[in-house]
């Protein structure tokens, strides 16, 4: 009797990693798309290496622009970070030297758009004090000895009671 041999299933989906080097194959046909996969990739080591020596704050907060006869130029996402890589560029240009890199300048310029969206805070879902929460913090002060944190609880109690604590504590305003 023959048995048919076990196959394993195929993903119809090939991985993620499959995906990227099936792109990056197609970009390094074409010889002007192999150019600018070879300065991205370029960038992207880059980036890495500039971003060693840099506070983790300031790894994210720059692009690069060109890298070119020995000059690194670096856009910042704002005067604040530009500032601070432009004191940093030094300690940059011998970082990136020790790690052969043919770089004897670093230029910093600042972008007036931001490079990447920037972060919005979601609104705030606070949900206001009700009866029993004022009723708790009323009790709260009570036990309280006079000092910062029981100003900062009657002040908490004057400011969301709206005279409810009287009612509460059954005295008439």
């Amino acid at each position: 009797m023959l048995k048919s041999p076990v196959m394993k299933p195929i993903s119809s989906r090939p991985s993620r990693r499959s995906r990227a080097d099936h792109l990056v194959d197609w970009l390094g046909r074409d010889g002007q798309a192999a150019n600018i996969l070879a300065t991205a990739q370029q960038h992207l080591a880059l980036k890495a290496l500039v971003g060693d020596p840099l506070p983790p704050a300031l790894r994210q907060a720059f692009e690069i622009v060109k890298a070119d006869r020995g000059t690194l130029t670096l856009v910042a996402n704002n005067a604040a970070v530009g500032a601070k890589l432009r004191q940093l560029a030094p300690r940059i240009a011998s970082h990136l030297q020790a790690k052969g890199r043919m770089i004897t300048e670093v230029l910093i310029k600042v972008s007036i758009q931001p490079l990447a969206p920037t972060y919005q805070k979601p609104e705030k879902t606070a949900r206001p004090l009700d009866a029993g929460d004022l009723k708790s913090f009323e009790e709260l002060k009570a036990q309280l000895q006079p000092g910062p944190l029981a100003d900062a609880v009657a002040r908490l109690l004057a400011h969301h009671s709206g005279g409810t604590i009287s009612k509460i504590n059954g005295q008439d305003d």
